[in-house]
């Protein structure tokens, strides 16, 4: 449980500014998919410094880590990116693009670092929730 609330204030705090930086975007002439295209590579950077070192510290073995972390937001880049065009076609607002694909995206993304990336957690007794 501690692990899901640190992924999430990372999120919130990742996402936030890059919310932030998508409006932006957007007001000068680019579209969902374009934000999501541009801003998507820097965020993950971001996001694995991040959560390496505080949401999932201690956990596996740092070997492949990096490659299955960007394994996964490679995933969720072309999902993200697919789903707002897909989105955009059927004329949803271009801020409720943005959202839909933001916390649908952290959700799949928290279930893969989570069981799978950051897996084989050695809790330390003293911390029972990570």
């Amino acid at each position: 449980m501690r692990a899901l609330l640190k992924f999430g204030v990372i999120g919130i705090l990742i996402n936030g500014m890059f919310f932030l930086v998508a409006l932006w975007q957007l007001d000068i002439g680019f579209t969902p998919w374009m934000v999501n295209a541009v801003n998507y590579p820097i965020a993950v950077a971001l996001s694995f410094l991040s959560n390496r070192s505080w949401a999932f510290s201690g956990r596996g073995s740092r070997h492949g880590m990096l490659l299955k972390y960007v394994f996964v937001y490679a995933v969720g880049y072309v999902g993200c990116t697919l789903a707002a065009a897909g989105l955009e076609t059927l004329n949803v607002p271009d801020i409720a693009v943005l959202i839909i694909t933001l916390f649908g995206t952290a959700i799949l993304l928290f279930l893969a670092l989570n069981f799978w990336v950051f897996r084989g957690a050695q809790q330390d007794p003293a911390r029972p929730n990570g």
